[in-house]
C-alpha cells in the first residue's frame, strides 16, 4: 500500500497524467467497452445515491458526478492518485474494460460481482482520510467520486473535499 505521506508527490505525478492523456484517442472496439461500463457505472452511482438517502438520511452524502473542465481534471487526479497500491479484484486483471468500484477504506478496486462480498476496513483505520491517507482526521465528508467507468466511495478530509467541491468547502 502507498504510504500516506507521499500523497502529494503521486498527486502531482497524476495530474501530470490528466495532462498527457487528453486528447488520446483510444481503439473503437476499446473505447465502446469503457463507454458502456462508464453508462454502467453512472447507473450505478445513480442508484446509489438514491440508497444512501434512504438508508442515512442524516449523513451529508455528495455524489460528484457533471464536472466538467479543471475540476473535473482535478478529481480525476484526485482518484488516481488515491488508488495507487489498490489491490486489484481477480476479474478486473482477466477483463479490466467493465466498471470498477474504488472501495477507499479497504484500498481495493472491485468489479461488480466482487463489490457483493461484504468486508469491513481495518479498525485501526478510523480517523484516515480515504482519499489522501491523512491520519487523525475527526471530521470527514462522505464521497462518492464517478469518472469514467470507475466509482470511488470513501470519507475525505476538509482539504480533499475542498479540492473538488470548492462551493461546499465551508458547510458542515
Amino acid at each position: 500500500m502507498a504510504q500516506p505521506n507521499d500523497y502529494e508527490a503521486r498527486l502531482a505525478r497524476a495530474r501530470r497524467a490528466v495532462e498527457a492523456a487528453r486528447g488520446i484517442k483510444l481503439p473503437t472496439d476499446l473505447g465502446d467497452q469503457l463507454d458502456a461500463a462508464t453508462r454502467e457505472t453512472q447507473a450505478h452511482q445513480d442508484r446509489l445515491g438514491k440508497v444512501l438517502q434512504f438508508i442515512e438520511p442524516d449523513r451529508d452524502w455528495r455524489a460528484v458526478k457533471g464536472i466538467k473542465g479543471p475540476l473535473f481534471d482535478e478529481a480525476t487526479a484526485r482518484q488516481l492518485a488515491a488508488i495507487v497500491g489498490f489491490q486489484l479484484c481477480t476479474h478486473l486483471r482477466q477483463t479490466p474494460a467493465q466498471p470498477v468500484i474504488a472501495r477507499m477504506p479497504l484500498r481495493r478496486l472491485d468489479c461488480q460481482r466482487c463489490i457483493l462480498t461484504v468486508v469491513r476496513p481495518p479498525s485501526d483505520e478510523g480517523d484516515r482520510c480515504d482519499w489522501c491517507g491523512r491520519r487523525g482526521v475527526t471530521n470527514f465528508w462522505p464521497m462518492s467520486i464517478n469518472i469514467g467507468y470507475m466509482q470511488a466511495i470513501g470519507d475525505a478530509c476538509d482539504d480533499c473535499h475542498a479540492a473538488i467541491n470548492p462551493d461546499r468547502s465551508k458547510e458542515g
